[in-house]
């Protein structure tokens, strides 16, 4: 009793640790965030990050696959999830090299099973960032040159809840989110040449407002006495999110980070619109062995056509349909034994390529990553901490483009217990 107040405890320390994080958010100083919404986070959590981020067939007993909800039926604990983030990206073009670095909460869930065919759970997540900072010079007639200073920072996220249910082989399940959060763009127009001049500042506050949502399906078929395979599928069909934004064109005096607003010459305020996002398609495979050696290995494929992307009604040049292939695998070398750390700890490794969702002068950003991962196990309790990391590039250093090569690293808990099961008896 004892040891599951402790355990009690430490969820609800957890949980407002969690809460408070997510006033502190940082984010990488990442150019290619200018276009859209900003980088969409990914919604793998660290089990599935580990392996390629691979979602579509996995039914973990004991952790949540948010992005196959048809997986929350296989769930046999009550499991809380939680995850803190390090990002380091290095930027490179050809002719100049920088990086950034930071950390910050990647995801918050809670899942657990109400009777043997129906689990229900909800969660707090990431969806979008947004974070650049790009200085781009030109020189024109009779101005000699003017710098354009690009600067965008904020972040939305999504609460959701969820429900999935299986009956023999098969299961379905729902999520249902809404997303909020700010985000600011600015463009500070400065004429370093010239003498006693004013400057342009441009200022967008964007609110995001809306339901989001994704389904999943998955069917499970015994191919040995300790073998089986599962297919999945899930994701949405587009998402329409509510927005307003404000505009204001402004006269300011501009001096490095400095900025003096001189008067007001245009604005706008509750400019109401839509935000479409496209449509997300994933299926995949995977296989289970069980036995004294557990193990899963799968591939997902998703396709994603971000050319049906539009902000306000209007489209974004930038991106282009995006294929995504991904595949891991995961192993416990002995899942009956508790005594031997070695033995009982999950190890996973993965691959992602990506064709890229945007095309800039005429080049396809493609992104790809490797990723490894532990699952070590918490004696006394039945849970684990999670340790994955991913290291990859997205970009291309052809037609003057920039780079990125990236390194994620996420330590996650993972937390089951006994709550909310009829007890047979007392």
């Amino acid at each position: 009793m004892l040891a599951k107040c402790r355990f009690t405890c430490l969820w609800v320390i957890l949980l407002l640790f969690c809460l408070q994080s997510y006033a502190q958010i940082k984010q990488v100083n990442s150019p290619y965030s200018i276009s859209g919404i900003g980088d969409m986070q990914p919604t793998q959590f660290s089990f599935n990050r580990s392996m390629g981020g691979i979602s579509a067939a996995l039914r973990p007993p004991l952790n949540i696959n948010y992005n196959n909800p048809a997986s929350y039926g296989y769930l046999q604990l009550t499991t809380f999830e939680l995850a803190l983030q390090a990002n380091s990206l290095w930027l490179q073009t050809n002719e100049t090299k920088a990086n950034t670095a930071t950390g910050n909460l990647s995801y918050l869930s809670f899942a657990f099973p109400v009777n043997r065919f129906w689990a229900a759970g909800f969660g707090l997540l990431p969806f979008s960032y947004l974070h650049y900072d790009i200085n781009v010079y030109r020189n024109l007639p009779d101005i000699d040159s003017v710098n354009y200073r690009f600067i965008g920072s904020g972040q939305l996220y999504q609460v959701y809840v969820g429900n999935g249910f299986k009956y023999k082989g098969f299961s379905a399940g729902a999520n249902v989110g809404y997303v909020f959060g700010t985000q600011t763009r600015q463009l500070r127009e400065t004429f370093p040449a010239l003498d006693n001049v004013f400057n342009n500042l441009r200022t967008q506050d964007i609110f995001p407002r809306g339901l989001v949502w994704n389904t999943g399906i998955q069917y499970n078929v015994k191919l040995a006495k300790k073998l089986s395979l599962t297919l999945g599928a899930n994701g949405n069909a587009g998402l329409k999110i509510n927005s307003t934004q404000n505009t204001r064109w402004e006269r300011a005096q501009i001096a490095d980070d400095r900025v003096s607003v001189i008067d007001t010459l245009y604005i706008t305020e509750d400019e109401k619109g839509t935000i479409t996002l496209p449509a997300k398609i994933n299926a995949g495979f995977a296989f289970q062995g069980s036995g004294k050696s557990q193990w899963v290995a799968g591939a997902d494929i998703t396709l994603e056509p971000w050319e049906d992307f539009r902000f306000y009604d209007q489209p974004d040049s930038t991106f282009t349909n995006n294929t995504r292939f991904s595949t891991g695998f995961s192993v416990v070398p002995d899942a009956r034994v508790f005594n031997s750390f070695l033995k009982s700890t999950v190890y996973s490794a993965g691959f992602y390529y990506q064709t890229g969702k945007f095309k800039i002068n005429n080049t396809q950003l493609p992104e790809w990553a490797i990723t490894l991962g532990l699952g070590m196990p918490l004696k006394r309790v039945n849970s684990r901490l999670n340790f994955s990391v991913e290291i990859g590039q997205r970009g291309s250093l052809k037609n003057n483009l920039i780079r990125e090569t990236n390194m994620q690293a996420t330590f996650g808990f993972t937390l089951n217990d006994k709550w909310f099961i009829k007890r047979k008896y007392d």
